[in-house]
C-alpha cells in the first residue's frame, strides 16, 4: 500500500498596515516644541506601522503633527516647505534640533537650588494632608532628579 502524497504547508506572514493617524486625533503624534526626540521616534514608529519605510517620506507629517505655533514657524523653511522637492528626514531633524533641541536637554539645576528649596520648605507649616506631601515630593524630584543623574 502506498502512502498518499502529503501537502506541505508553509506559514505565511501577515503584515497589517495601519494608516497614519489623522492629525490631532487620539493616538496621533503631536509636537508642541517639547520632547523632540520622543516625537521623532513616535512619528517614525507610526510611519513603520503604515508601511512607510523611507523616513524622507515622513517629513510632511512633521508639519501636520505639529502645534500651530510650531507649524507657523517651520512650514516655509526649505526643509519642510511643501513646494520644495528633495526634502530629507535628516535635514528636517537637524533643523528641528537647532530650533527645539534645548527643550530635550535636562534642566540645569544646582545643589544650591535644591538646598534653597529645602530651606524654604522647612520654614513652612508642617504637612496637613497627603496632597501636600505629594506636591512636596514632586517639586523635590523635579529639582533633585536631574542632580542625581
Amino acid at each position: 500500500m502506498t502512502n498518499p502524497p502529503t501537502a506541505t504547508v508553509t506559514p505565511t506572514q501577515t503584515i497589517l498596515r495601519v494608516p497614519m493617524p489623522i492629525p490631532r486625533t487620539t493616538n496621533a503624534p503631536y509636537f508642541n516644541g517639547k520632547y523632540l526626540a520622543d516625537f521623532l521616534t513616535i512619528l517614525a514608529q507610526h510611519g513603520a506601522n503604515a508601511g512607510i519605510t523611507d523616513l524622507d517620506d515622513l517629513v510632511p507629517y512633521i508639519v501636520q503633527y505639529s502645534s500651530d505655533e510650531v507649524k507657523d514657524l517651520i512650514r516655509y523653511m526649505t526643509e519642510f516647505d511643501p513646494d520644495e522637492s528633495g526634502k530629507t528626514w535628516s535635514a528636517a531633524k537637524v533643523q528641528l534640533r537647532l530650533l527645539y533641541g534645548q527643550a530635550d536637554e535636562p534642566p540645569s539645576y544646582t545643589e544650591e537650588m535644591l538646598q534653597d528649596f529645602c530651606q524654604k520648605q522647612s520654614a513652612k507649616s508642617p504637612f496637613k494632608n497627603k496632597k501636600q506631601i505629594e506636591t512636596y515630593h514632586k517639586d523635590f524630584m523635579h529639582l533633585g532628579g536631574p542632580l542625581v543623574k
